[in-house]
């Protein structure tokens, strides 16, 4: 009988850096940059990777959080079954109070304490100069400490944005085998470069206080320059590739009530690539996959700092690989397919 002992890291220190100027109200240009690295290592594998990413997009609409005057509304909600609303408050005003949660949260203080109360002291003077209530009392103060600070999450988000453009990618990662008996299996490096034309469209729609509704359309075209060097084989083998890309997602959300939301969502995300025959390949490729997915989550808010969060996700993959050599009929390489579930259920805890 033999025995042996299986150990398995990996490593994913990642720099994400993303700007959206806006030429005027409705019109911007966005710059990106991602840098990605990863290192891995098993009994007898290692690999290095490391990649940048950089796109550049102009695109036109807003997509703004709005979830400042659904707490808005909560807290007049709350005033009116109390009979503490001297008069049903207007759009206008409702938006007012809107724009003066969003100024107040803005505000950076170091004492969390003396922020409370200047956040306090602020929507008590605002109620009072608009002549909305009734009786300025006890009761007034427990509705706005307990939606202040338990009713201000989730986000939510409204409008549509659409934006094209390009995305420049130069990866590189380096793989081997260990020990000296597998080199000559695997010892390679592989240096990527790849330029995307990208199409987007999202829609965010807050259809009332309680319903949520959202569209993501995506679309995309890439060359890749790839260059592999074996280092047991002489020389190196380099060659381009294709891929084109179209994902969909569309989904509901439900927020019972301010502690509460859940989502459901459908994706679809379709792949066409292939390498075009060249001097360097005896044979063209074509392949092609098919991912549709349902994703469900919950999320309950116990405070500021404390969230609990399940999510269930549920997908089928079909992806199929056809050959064809020197203009012969085309044939299966490699086709599989496959059921993928995941439930994960967490304690989200912010320290600040």
């Amino acid at each position: 009988d033999t025995s042996s002992t299986f150990h398995s890291g990996t490593i994913y220190p990642n720099v994400y850096y993303y700007n959206r100027w806006y030429i005027n109200k409705n019109w911007f240009i966005e710059a990106n940059a991602i840098l990605a690295t990863r290192y891995r290592k098993t009994n007898d594998f290692k690999e290095y990777y490391g990649g940048l990413t950089v796109p550049l997009l102009v695109g036109k609409g807003r997509i703004e959080p709005v979830q400042d005057a659904r707490q808005a509304v909560y807290i007049l909600q709350d005033l009116k079954s109390s009979d503490l609303l001297a008069r049903e408050p207007s759009e206008k005003e409702i938006l007012e109070i809107a724009s003066e949660i969003s100024s107040l949260k803005n505000k950076r203080f170091l004492d969390h304490r003396l922020r409370r109360i200047y956040e306090l002291k602020a929507l008590d003077s605002l109620f009072v100069n608009m002549g909305l209530l009734s009786e300025n009392n006890v009761v007034f103060y427990t509705h706005l400490t307990d939606n202040w600070g338990f009713t201000n999450g989730p986000v939510r988000w409204s409008g549509e944005r659409f934006s094209a453009g390009i995305r420049t990618q130069i990866l590189a990662s380096e793989a081997w085998k260990d020990p000296v008996d597998f080199k000559d299996f695997l010892d390679q490096i592989y240096p990527v470069a790849n330029e995307q034309i990208l199409l987007n469209y999202e829609l965010q729609r807050p259809v009332s206080l309680y319903w949520q509704n959202q569209l993501l359309l995506g679309t995309s075209y890439r060359i890749f320059d790839q260059w592999i060097n074996l280092r047991n084989i002489k020389g190196h083998h380099a060659f381009e590739s294709y891929k084109a890309s179209i994902s969909i997602l569309y989904g509901w959300a439900y927020y019972p009530n301010s502690r509460t939301s859940l989502s459901l969502r459908s994706t679809l995300l379709m792949n066409f690539g292939g390498i075009p025959e060249n001097p360097e390949q005896s044979a063209k490729e074509f392949n092609y996959d098919l991912k549709p997915g349902l994703y469900f989550s919950g999320e309950y808010y116990f405070s500021p700092q404390l969230t609990v969060e399940v999510n269930y996700n549920a997908f089928y993959s079909f992806a199929r690989e056809l050959e064809q050599q020197n203009g012969s009929i085309l044939k299966d390489i490699n086709k599989h397919s496959q059921v993928n579930q995941y439930l994960t259920a967490k304690f989200l805890y912010s320290i600040f």
